[in-house]
């Protein structure tokens, strides 16, 4: 069978369609790739060389640690949107390319850095350079390929944040072991500039044809005012014992009530814009409902897994000098099958709906989840059953990352394919949004909660007669992750619930993209003007 072709662009001047294995759309989508692989492993590789960052730049204290995390973490996620939004309205390879650029100034930027207040302002330039990749890299194959070749490509694409979630902080550690950890952001520049070169030379420049409407410039400024709060008060509540704000802080109150009120400014401001940064209206669709609320707490899923863990097998192997390549190497039985069920995914959408893909997703899903939940202090990294079959945390990981990463391609497509085309950037960073932020404040609600559950197993001390304290703090602390574990089995069932609602299926036919052109090669001859026209650039 052939490859699919790639989408040709409403222009009589267009060059003919190009196989998807042609060489020029292969660097196309390599180029996309190494973008969005730079942005989401600046996500996580920085927490590794956290410690030898602050103390080089005498860095010390509880704020200076959380803005340096949460300043990367809260523009990606407030840029999404809204590099979504003009890349559908302005172009999408000018508005990838800026984000590059952005990314890679901040990137250089962040590596010279000399104080942490530098490193925390270097480090947002860099999240806002982030936000560009992931919307704008997948409208681009939404506009570009057919539906057989996307379907490929989106599960695979989306997988990037489930690998850098979990390659990250080794590289990370790679880095600070043997080079100075300023290459944690160095090393983004010869990736970045290889990709900048290869999409200005291969990437047509896809440009809308519609007159764009006012940007929603306030409707942008109320999304930064609700999320920046929100996610910074749930980063200081769930910073380590001792410097963690309590619930009931006056900032953290403060900070919440300024979220919420903000929030509600952001609807309605949405709802009486004429062009609006989020359309509320996609929620009106099903498909677009149930794929957003699946987004946002697969989210809480794909890190919890990685973040959670690794916390467990460090506590089995307290905080050894060998507990990091234990994480690593139980971490496999997640990423590998992530990939896997993102081709597996991504393959079934040409033969069947959206529903049953979405509902075997969620449940092996969650199928997984569960016996993650089972796990305790003897159950090894990797191991065998007194039967001969394989066991251990590793095998637990695989139905879930097998079920996420089937996930991917349904949810993506759904919802661009539920919106007209020219829409199709603002669609895709919805979920994108959706899924960041689910992320963003599920996993410091969870570790919060993991934090008052160890504390409230240990009040006490360890019992009269207890012959190894070390051992009852070891069974405590894996108890109070089984506890989180617990927590994500429900996210995960209410998920599931949620997919048993998705309705439609990939379209056989890809609608024409009449809102994006190639450049032509020369231009097309012109009636000669009527005298009372004008001409228009």
């Amino acid at each position: 069978m052939s490859a699919p072709a790639l989408a040709t662009p409403a222009s009589d001047d267009s060059p003919p369609p190009v196989s998807v294995i042609d060489r020029k759309a292969m660097i196309v989508v390599i180029s996309l790739m190494m973008g969005l692989l730079m942005g989401a492993l600046d996500g996580t590789i920085v927490l590794t060389a956290l410690g030898q960052i602050l103390t080089d730049l005498n860095g010390q204290s509880a704020a200076e640690t959380t803005f340096v995390v949460a300043a990367y973490l809260i523009a990606q996620t407030i840029a999404l949107p809204i590099f979504g939004k003009l890349s559908d309205s302005y172009g999408r390879r000018r508005f990838f390319l800026l984000g590059l650029v952005v990314f890679l100034v901040g990137s250089a930027l962040s590596g010279l850095s000399q104080s942490t207040n530098e490193l925390i302002v270097f480090r947002a330039v860099q999240g806002v350079g982030a936000g560009a990749f992931f919307p704008v890299a997948m409208s681009i194959i939404g506009v570009m390929f057919t539906p057989e070749a996307r379907a490929r490509l989106t599960g695979v694409f989306a997988s990037v944040f489930g690998i850098a979630s979990v390659i990250g902080p080794f590289v990370g550690s790679y880095i600070v072991d043997h080079l100075s950890w300023r290459w944690v952001f160095y090393v983004n520049i010869p990736i970045g500039v290889i990709a900048l070169l290869m999409i200005i030379a291969y990437l047509p420049p896809l440009r809308a044809t519609q007159k764009p409407k006012p940007f929603d410039t306030v409707g942008a400024a109320l999304l930064a005012g609700w999320v920046a709060p929100l996610v910074f008060a749930l980063q200081e509540v769930s910073s380590p014992p001792g410097i963690a704000w309590a619930w009931s802080d006056p900032r953290v109150i403060g900070l919440l009530a300024a979220s919420v009120a903000l929030f509600a400014a952001f609807l309605y401001q949405e709802l009486r814009s004429p062009d609006p940064l989020l359309p509320l209206r996609y929620f009106r669709q099903r498909v677009i409902l149930v794929g957003s609320a699946i987004s946002l707490l697969r989210g809480v899923i794909l890190l919890g897994v990685s973040v959670f863990v690794a916390v467990f097998v460090d506590i089995q192997l307290n905080f050894g000098a060998s507990s990091a390549d234990a994480v690593r190497n139980v971490l496999y039985g997640f990423i590998l099958p992530l990939v896997l069920g993102s081709i597996v995914g991504g393959r079934l959408l040409l033969r069947f709906p959206y529903r049953p893909i979405m509902v075997t997703a969620m449940g092996v899903m969650s199928a997984g989840v569960f016996v993650l939940t089972t796990a305790s202090l003897a159950t090894p990294t990797w191991g065998w059953s007194s039967g001969g079959a394989p066991t251990g945390l590793g095998v637990f990981l695989i139905p879930v990352g097998f079920g996420v990463g089937m996930s991917f391609s349904a949810v993506i497509l759904s919802v661009q394919y539920a919106v007209p085309v020219r829409e199709i950037g603002t669609a895709t960073s919805l979920v994108q949004f959706l899924g960041s932020l689910g992320g963003s404040i599920g996993i410091p609600i969870l570790t919060a909660y993991q934090s008052a559950r160890f504390a409230a197993l240990t009040s006490g001390g360890p019992p009269a007669g207890t012959t190894s304290p070390l051992h009852w703090v070891e069974v405590n602390g894996v108890a109070s992750v089984q506890s989180v574990f617990l927590a994500m089995l429900g996210v995960s069932l209410l998920a599931f619930a949620l997919s048993l609602l998705f309705t439609g299926r990939l379209p056989r036919d890809r609608p024409k993209p009449e809102h994006v052109v190639p450049a032509p090669a020369s231009p097309p001859a012109r009636a000669p003007l009527d005298p009372g026209s004008a001409a228009t650039p």
